[in-house]
């Protein structure tokens, strides 16, 4: 992404080392920051970016996260920014799925987005996208994710109500489930999605 405009109160400028952008700096008093924050309060640093066009899915990752009907903005920030601190470079979301610009996608990003390509596809197409990759869905009736080994994957996380849905369950060379200890019945769509990438990464 390119960036188009840091805005900074001036405090916070004293502890950031930003030379490299100082064509788009513009600093702002406590009022004017919090007028531009989406937030009650500003935390003084914001950064607007330029929307990329569309860009073409990479086939060269190991592995690859795809997201089927995620709908919480929440969710989809946090997993691209687990996806930024696991090493990967994209995450492929259904049509279905939450706006990735929406604001608080943005906002849970916490900066990843401006680093990771988000594609927005029919999740059909994946066998045909990653011919070599194995399509494997999170399932709580799969095989234990610890056990799994693989050359090259796609690891499909379902909407936070319904899973995976049935096209793509059908579709799918293996389920995997991370194993329950407890008594909760289900597990947050990113909190999965971050303990099956601390391993497999």
């Amino acid at each position: 992404m390119l960036c188009v405009g840091i805005f900074a109160h001036e405090p916070v400028l004293e502890n950031l080392s930003i030379d490299k952008f100082e064509d788009v700096l513009y600093v702002a008093n406590t009022k004017q920051m919090n007028q531009l924050s989406a937030l009650k309060q500003s935390s003084g640093l914001m950064a607007c970016f330029e929307i990329p066009p569309p860009q073409p899915i990479s086939q060269q990752e190991k592995l690859v996260i795809a997201l089927d009907d995620i709908r919480d903005p929440g969710n989809l920030g946090t997993i691209i920014r687990t996806a930024d601190w696991f090493g990967l470079n994209q995450v492929i979301c259904s049509k279905e799925s939450v706006d990735c610009y929406n604001p608080k996608v943005i906002q849970s990003s916490m900066g990843s987005l401006s680093r990771i390509t988000v594609h927005y596809k029919d999740l059909s197409s994946l066998p045909l996208d990653f011919p070599e990759h194995e399509l494997m869905i999170a399932d709580m009736e799969g095989e234990d994710y610890r056990t799994v080994s693989f050359e090259r994957g796609i690891l499909v996380i379902g909407n936070e109500g319904h899973g995976v849905s049935e096209m793509i369950t059908k579709m799918a060379h293996r389920r995997v489930s991370i194993p329950r200890i407890g008594e909760a019945e289900s597990l947050n769509a990113a909190i999965s999605t971050a303990i099956i990438l601390a391993n497999w990464s």
